[in-house]
């Protein structure tokens, strides 16, 4: 794989991650106090550069000699760590880049964080310090970092009191406070650490700046995000191709997943692709797999740092010593859309000859149904064989006698040994200390719970099988979008010019219009009230279905002028369409996410859309045959499934609307804010929308 982006060293950054001196500004000679806990942790895990404590009222701190202003340190300093009051930051700041530091911490609040105006004024300094004079800063409000390569804890989270062994791993958080969560983690499954780092407010060092650095110059093999969201998606998916250049994993652990901050977007598409689902689709789409808890940080970790063995591209191979243990791994795995591999002919007739008695031969293999147990290397290695299968869960039960339990140990060891496939091993009621030190000694991680095996197991699963969405073509945008929400009528047409099947609406200035266009097109017809404002018709009663004759259409031409003159003094106007009729309803639509961009969404529709809301959701760009797969494993998917007997074609007919949007979109990627198509009417002759909402941006993409 060719590598996108170029390593370049981002300035400064070598001074944070292997400072040769740190200067701590503030540091207490009081341990009681919070200023104090950096030193302390700093000397306390040995580091081994040149330390200087800053504090004009201290003579030393902890023994060492304190300077009373940066301006008085003898030597070059590399990284400077500051805990002094915010009002006391900004000139300290100013001094240190007048001192020539490349680099330097403010581990203190009071900054945007506070929503104040002086806070917000002093972050905007600090962005100005750092871009005038070329220091790097990390934070405010952070609390620090831990390097083991540096073997520097510079930091006052509990954990920074702690001595971690040298890991594979590199956390880089938006929450310093989860530092200590992880680190307990960590010590339980025996993993050491390479680096964690507590972004703060990103005044100046941006998470990505961070994650860049350990892609490119950092030695760990597993980067996890702690993130809130991210400011350049465009950049991140970059950095995610060069990971997997480089043989690491990069993943994401999205805090704050709640739908409540969409709630007040127009269209259903908007709130449908919530923060928290687009974000999971662009990171799944952009190849960073999403973890959904610390313990499963942990536990890739461990399974990267402790294994030698490879995830090969592939689905899981099971085998289980019980049919309760199958049932649990593969109802599991289902939830977390981790695929079980379809075992292959040779591979189920080498099965058929290595074992004396075999159960029946499938993936998940049970070895509890009549296999003997002697056997179990045979049923092992012959799965995990299979070019289908990318990486092998077994799932252990104690069995009768201990030295049963000891020769299945050694089967997976030798397996794993044999094969070079990852093994991972399941026993929910834990294993001897024998069978452990056979499989530690192996590489092969054991987990009591299924849920944590399975989901530390699938970021490298989904890093195996990732495939790079290529650029496609865009088409030139050949016109300006009119700012604000554009009603149906306008909202059709513009869609109806991208190939996106649509009805007809006819705008009517009177009863007799109304009769007249009604006529033209053959009952029934559908009228419709538009007013500017009112995104959803039917709720605002601006909606009238079956209209079967032309006094239908003049009575309910007039009540639709009384509803029209009730919601808007400046009145509105009244359109009408051909009434059409489908097998069901189903919609497409998009929202655009700060720092991600567009998301693409689609479902089940009309009325009941957010009420049903399981959707499937697509970053943009996505390649066709992405869409196909992702639609095809969902409820609209399965519905559409299920009409292909009568009506061929449909499900890519549907396809053709979801990459016609797409189209559109990347045209006019900086004018749009949401598109909503709902109801598409799924038809014999296909889908058709009718209806739609368009909320095109203010100029420089901002939403109205």
């Amino acid at each position: 794989m060719s590598i996108t982006n170029p390593p370049t060293r981002p300035s400064g950054l070598d001074a944070l991650f292997a400072p040769r001196s740190v200067a701590v500004i503030g540091a207490s000679a009081s341990p009681e106090k919070p200023s104090h806990m950096p030193l302390r942790n700093l000397l306390r895990n040995g580091f081994a550069g040149e330390v200087f404590p800053v504090n004009p009222s201290a003579e030393s701190v902890l023994g060492v000699p304190a300077y009373a202003s940066i301006t008085d340190v003898p030597a070059p300093v590399d990284l400077a760590y500051i805990v002094i009051p915010a009002e006391f930051v900004l000139d300290e700041l100013e001094r240190c880049a007048a001192a020539g530091i490349p680099c330097a911490v403010v581990a203190v609040s009071g900054f945007a964080e506070t929503d104040s105006a002086d806070g917000r004024s002093r972050q905007q300094r600090i962005a100005e310090i750092a871009a005038s004079s070329g220091m790097r800063i990390l934070g405010p409000n952070t609390n620090g970092l831990y390097s083991t390569p540096a073997s520097m804890s510079l930091g006052y989270n509990s954990a920074h009191e702690r001595t971690f062994t040298r890991g594979r791993l590199a956390i880089i958080s938006h929450s310093g406070a989860l530092f200590s969560a992880v680190a307990g983690q960590l010590e339980q499954r025996e993993v050491g650490l390479d680096t964690f780092v507590s972004v703060g407010n990103e005044a100046d060092v941006t998470m990505l700046d961070l994650v860049e650095y350990c892609v490119h110059q950092g030695e760990s093999s597993v980067i996890a995000m702690i993130m809130e969201s991210v400011r350049d998606g465009h950049r991140l998916r970059g950095l995610a191709d060069d990971a997997r250049a480089r043989g690491k994993t990069l993943v994401a652990l999205k805090l704050g997943r709640s739908v409540a901050g969409a709630r007040a977007t127009v269209a259903h598409s908007s709130r449908l692709a919530g923060s928290s689902a687009a974000y999971e689709a662009w990171l799944e789409d952009a190849g960073v797999p999403l973890l959904d808890s610390l313990e499963s940080i942990a536990g890739l970790a461990s399974i990267a740092e402790h294994s030698p063995a490879a995830v090969r591209r592939g689905g899981l191979g099971v085998v289980t010593y019980s049919g309760g243990g199958s049932a649990l791994v593969v109802d599991r795995a289902s939830e977390l859309s981790l695929p079980v591999a379809e075992l292959g002919a040779e591979t189920l007739a080498a099965l058929a000859a290595r074992l004396t008695r075999p159960a029946p031969l499938m993936n998940p293999l049970d070895m509890g149904a009549g296999i003997p147990l002697a056997e179990s290397y045979e049923a092992l290695s012959a799965v995990a064989n299979d070019p289908g299968v990318g990486a092998m869960v077994v799932f252990l039960h104690g069995m009768q006698t201990p030295a049963v339990n000891l020769m299945i140990a050694r089967a997976i060891a030798k397996s794993q040994r044999d094969t070079g496939v990852l093994h991972v091993v399941i026993a929910p009621g834990g294993v001897s200390c024998e069978e452990h030190d056979i499989l530690s000694d192996a590489g092969i991680e054991v987990f009591t719970n299924t849920a944590l095996c399975l989901s530390s197991l699938k970021p490298l699963v989904q890093v195996a099988t990732y495939e790079v969405t290529t650029e496609r073509a865009v088409q030139a945008e050949t016109e300006t979008l009119p700012e604000g929400v554009l009603d149906e009528r306008r909202s059709l047409e513009l869609l109806a010019r991208w190939g996106i099947p649509a009805v007809v609406p006819r705008l009517v200035r009177s009863a007799i219009d109304a009769h007249a266009v009604a006529d033209a097109m053959g009952y029934p017809v559908v009228m419709k009230g538009l007013v500017d404002g009112v995104a959803h018709k039917a709720e605002a009663g601006l909606v009238r279905l079956g209209l079967e004759s032309p006094s239908d259409v003049v009575t309910n031409f007039t009540s639709l002028e009384a509803v029209i003159a009730q919601l808007s003094p400046s009145g509105g106007d009244i359109i009408i369409e051909r009434q059409a009729t489908g097998e069901f309803e189903a919609f497409v639509g998009s929202s655009r996410q700060p720092g991600i961009g567009h998301v693409l969404v689609a479902g089940l529709g009309g009325v009941y859309t957010e009420a049903i809301a399981q959707v499937v959701l697509w970053s943009v760009p996505v390649a066709r045959d992405r869409i196909r797969h992702k639609l095809l494993d969902s409820p609209l998917g399965r519905m559409l499934g299920r009409l292909e007997s009568e009506n061929p074609g449909v499900t890519e007919q549907f396809i053709d609307v979801v990459d016609r949007v797409q189209d559109m979109l990347l045209a006019h990627r900086d004018s749009v804010d949401a598109i909503d198509l709902n109801p598409i009417l799924i038809t014999t002759e296909g889908p058709i929308a009718v209806d739609a909402l368009l909320v095109a941006s203010r100029p420089g993409g901002t939403p109205p």
